[in-house]
């Protein structure tokens, strides 16, 4: 059985998950006006466990994430819902873009890889 493509992510995610720092160039348009394409993002391992203890909210925060579809993308954290005190279910959106504010679905903490930390986006011209 041939190996599954391999994702624009696969390496971000498994350097995350490994516990280091990414840097990496984002494209589209679906986070402006926050993000521009060819951003240049920096992102840290997720800290669920801060979260979870109420050290950390994640309302808000842009996350690198797999959603259900598994497609993976740098997008905002819109909602969170508490199942019991070790699991949370965490609504992403992005910010509107080119076509509006849109959903993407519920997910839990372990399709969150990263936090964004730090963007600097291209100079205008």
């Amino acid at each position: 059985m041939p190996a599954a493509p391999k994702s624009w992510a696969d390496d971000h995610i498994a350097k995350l998950r490994s516990g280091e720092e990414v840097t990496l160039v984002a494209h589209g348009r679906s986070m402006e006006p926050i993000f521009y394409p060819g951003v240049t993002v920096t992102l840290t391992p997720t800290p669920i466990w801060k979260h979870l203890s109420g050290q950390e909210n994640l309302v808000g925060r842009i996350v690198l994430v797999t959603c259900a579809k598994g497609t993976t993308f740098l997008h905002r954290v819109a909602e969170i819902v508490e199942v019991d005190k070790w699991q949370r279910w965490y609504l992403i959106a992005n910010c509107g873009g080119t076509h509006g504010i849109n959903t993407n679905g519920w997910v839990t903490e372990d399709k969150i890889h990263g936090v964004v930390v730090h963007f600097v986006n291209p100079t205008p011209g």
